[in-house]
């Protein structure tokens, strides 16, 4: 087949090779460059990397970085891991309408998360500390989301569904014979769980744990909003203060961005290899077994309470305190008729909000169809092109996962400032961005499906006299529909939400929802963020149930 497919082949693997190694080069370049983005008369330095990697400046960042990061891990990882046990193994209620409601948190961004916990953890202010102090008669405030604590919380209830979706499959697929040698020889629940199940999962349990710490340690969004006001610094907000504020610091940007990269990389790197090793845990090697449901008793109900409690923290609470929040005239817990307007909402329909509503229905809408039309093209090289080519376009289309958003933001402005290609200040560039960084997602899951089906349906177009992209059009398009829906809808919510490459590379022009809430709570208009924050969360929602209705199921997974 790699012969017939040859100057697709070399199409694609240009094509990916300049939308992925074209920022990572200039964004070595710029770490290297003394002048900005552009600017002529610059050299060759070793100033930016000795500040960033050499001179302890970036110490105190780095080090909150992998804090934050682990502490998020190792929180986030056991309670995912508890939720998938619970569905998978025990008889709690409702078990089918949970696994639809526990991955809702992957779909709602961080940034939503952030700001609907500052409206309901916020010193004195926040409605939890109202009703714990005021109501309960407590003397201090429960929580202070404005802290380390407060940020390793939003981040925990935000990845927790990460680490269910690993361990779930894992868990389903196990030999339920070995759990019940364990119980016939006298092991409670507990010891089962702990001496076999869990030891036999160790792969998805490190997996996991590694890709949460390393979407931890880039995520932007959270640590930057709730860090700043106490002064907590991460390298990805430092980034963004060097571009955004620093004037000509786009070189120590480049620099940090270097640096975050290699952790990322090198998380993801780990996790590629121990996804490999786990081929050799023979006992969870997907022979389709049946799994025991274990009789909780009247400690089912337990168990749903917990899952309701974690669906009430990451979900409910933060809705109903943006939907309350985006009604009232400005934030405060003394609520009155008097505070709540509709004005939030008709300021949307102002120029400059109403087009970041439309740009982003456009990034996601379009930027979603040809992602995936992207997305299979590459998956088709990758698995029926058997060339040194194809092989080379497998590995690319997987690098985006490892490269922070902010980085490749850092990389995409030295890149389309400094090279003639005019995409810089226009709302391209944003696409081109969106479609680099989420590349790797679409492709899993075409890759996932196309391995599915038979390579002999297409020979046999082929020998009826059917051109090789006729058969692809007719016969493997039309089979992979069911992924392209699934991979339709995952590109739409993450282009929707996107807030860590926007916020580099937007102008007035080209600003998005995500952008548009963070320039308002910069400027104290938290009110307004709320408005947006619902309007960008119900087309989520929308678009997730249209997804649902047409499918059956929220086939969106991440791997």
């Amino acid at each position: 087949m790699g012969k017939w497919f040859g100057p697709l082949t070399a199409f694609i693997f240009l094509l990916i090779s300049t939308l992925i190694l074209l920022p990572l080069i200039f964004l070595v370049f710029g770490a290297f460059w003394s002048g900005g983005p552009g600017e002529k008369g610059a050299s060759f330095t070793w100033k930016n990397i000795h500040l960033v990697y050499l001179s302890g400046s970036y110490l105190s960042p780095l080090m909150n970085t992998l804090k934050i990061a682990f502490l998020t891990m190792v929180t986030a990882v056991p309670f995912g891991a508890l939720l998938a046990w619970i569905l998978a193994r025990t008889n709690v209620p409702c078990r089918k309408l949970l696994e639809l409601l526990i991955i809702i948190p992957i779909f709602i961004s961080p940034l939503i998360g952030a700001l609907s916990w500052i409206a309901l953890g916020a010193p004195r202010s926040g409605f939890v500390n109202v009703i714990w102090t005021r109501f309960l008669g407590q003397s201090q405030n429960l929580m202070n989301i404005f802290s380390l604590s407060g940020i390793v919380f939003v981040m925990f209830l935000y990845f927790v569904p990460y680490a269910y979706l690993f361990v779930v499959g894992a868990l389903k697929n196990m030999d339920p014979n070995i759990e019940d040698a364990s119980r016939m020889l006298g092991g409670g629940i507990l010891t089962t769980l702990r001496r076999v199940t869990f030891p036999l999962i160790k792969p998805a349990l490190y997996s996991s744990a590694l890709l949460i710490f390393v979407l931890s340690a880039e995520l932007f969004s959270v640590p930057t909003m709730l860090g700043t006001p106490i002064r907590i610094q991460t390298i990805p907000s430092n980034i963004y203060y060097a571009v955004d504020y620093g004037g000509g610091m786009a070189n120590e940007a480049a620099a940090a961005g270097t640096m975050l990269f290699w952790i990322t990389a090198g998380g993801i790197l780990i996790y590629y290899r121990m996804v490999r090793e786990s081929r050799r845990y023979v006992t969870i090697s997907g022979k389709g077994y049946q799994p025991r449901i274990i009789d909780l008793g009247k400690g089912k109900y337990i168990a749903l309470g917990v899952y309701l409690f974690y669906l009430l923290l990451s979900v409910v609470l933060p809705y109903l305190s943006l939907l309350l929040g985006s009604f009232m005239k400005y934030m405060t817990p003394d609520l009155s008729w008097q505070l709540f307007t509709l004005k939030n909402y008709r300021d949307l329909l102002l120029p400059e909000n109403f087009l970041a509503i439309k740009n982003t229905l456009f990034l996601a809408g379009v930027g979603a169809s040809i992602s995936v039309i992207l997305c299979i093209l590459v998956s088709f090289v990758a698995l029926r092109t058997k060339n040194w080519l194809g092989r080379a376009v497998d590995y690319l289309a997987m690098l985006p996962i490892s490269i922070p958003a902010i980085a490749l933001a850092v990389g995409m402005l030295w890149a389309y400032i400094t090279l003639p290609l005019y995409l810089y200040g226009t709302i391209w560039i944003l696409l081109v961005a969106y479609m680099t960084r989420f590349l790797g997602y679409g492709v899993r899951i075409f890759s996932s499906s196309l391995v599915q089906i038979d390579p002999e349906l297409e020979e046999a177009s082929r020998i009826s006299g059917a051109s090789p992209y006729r058969t692809m059009w007719r016969i493997t398009t039309p089979l992979l529909r069911p992924a392209m829906l699934s991979a339709w809808t995952m590109l739409f919510i993450f282009f929707t939400v996107e807030i860590s490459a926007s916020i580099l590379l937007y102008t007035s022009k080209s600003i998005t929802m995500s952008v548009a809430m963070w320039n308002f709570l910069a400027m104290g208009g938290s009110i307004n963020a709320f408005a947006i924050g619902i309007v960008q969360t119900t087309i989520v929602f929308i678009v997730l149930a249209i997804a649902h209705k047409i499918s059956g199921s929220y086939a969106v997974f991440v791997e």
